[in-house]
């Protein structure tokens, strides 16, 4: 039941935006087919896989991006609080720190994933897992830009009137290996399904580990709940892989 669920959601957030349909708007109306499919995807008899951990909210904001003397730095707002930091300092304990400074952003580490600040967002609330544990990482993440391409943007509006549409037609695009860590957590790994755009057209290779999506990893209790939720609003994506023991980082924009 999770492996498919899973390639659901992993599927719409490489390429589509998912909609949430709240309680008090399907209460007004019949529910359509889209609705009804959703309701499968997400419904009682799944709650043991959405997580009622408690969320750790960090409210942040990029200021401005700049150089001094000694290389690049970046100034933030951090709950409120106003922050510099350089690619590797902690910006709050144990683990959050930024990864890498972008033209237009920082790249921020958020204890097992990445997640990209712009500066054009104004405040975000990063939703951190309750378990935080500092990544065992020995090098930068490589980081591949995909925002301005034409192609994946027109893969994206295909998959988001698919989401619109039937919801469940997204089942086997790709395909999903779930493996149980030495430590419990689980493990996901990404093959060729259906749609081989998605290999394709992203630097995608069969056998890599998907890690966190938006920052979100998914080897958290809440993930799936968190990145269903949260990606309602988004406007980039930025998919965390791991290959050859090696962080790799999609950015992605809807």
């Amino acid at each position: 039941m999770y492996r498919w669920i899973f390639a659901v959601v992993f599927a719409a957030a490489l390429v589509g935006l998912l909609v949430l349909v709240t309680q008090v708007e399907l209460a007004r109306r019949p529910l359509s087919q889209a609705e009804l499919e959703e309701a499968r995807i997400f419904n009682a008899d799944n709650a043991e896989w959405f997580g009622e951990d408690p969320e750790v909210g960090v409210s942040v904001a990029l200021l401005a991006l700049g150089e001094d003397g000694e290389g690049g730095i970046a100034t933030l707002e951090v709950n409120g609080r106003p922050e510099t930091a350089r690619v590797g300092e902690t910006l709050l304990p144990p683990c959050v720190s930024v990864a890498a400074m972008l033209e237009d952003g920082v790249l921020l580490d958020l204890c097992g994933g990445y997640d990209l600040l712009k500066l054009s967002i104004g405040v975000k609330v990063l939703t951190l897992p309750s378990d935080l544990a500092a990544p065992d990482r020995v090098r930068p993440p490589s980081i591949v830009d995909l925002r301005d391409n034409a192609s994946l943007r027109a893969l994206v509006r295909d998959y988001r009137s698919r989401l619109f549409n039937k919801p469940l037609s997204l089942i086997g695009q790709i395909e999903v290996d779930i493996k149980q860590g030495e430590n419990g957590q689980r493990r996901f790994f990404v093959f060729p399904g259906k749609d081989r755009r998605l290999f394709s057209e992203l630097p995608l290779q069969a056998g890599d580990q998907v890690l966190a999506v938006n920052g979100t990893p998914l080897s958290a209790r809440e993930s799936i709940s968190d990145i269903y939720q949260n990606l309602d609003d988004a406007q980039q994506l930025t998919v965390t892989l791991v290959r050859n023991q090696q962080d790799l980082v999609l950015l992605l924009a809807f």
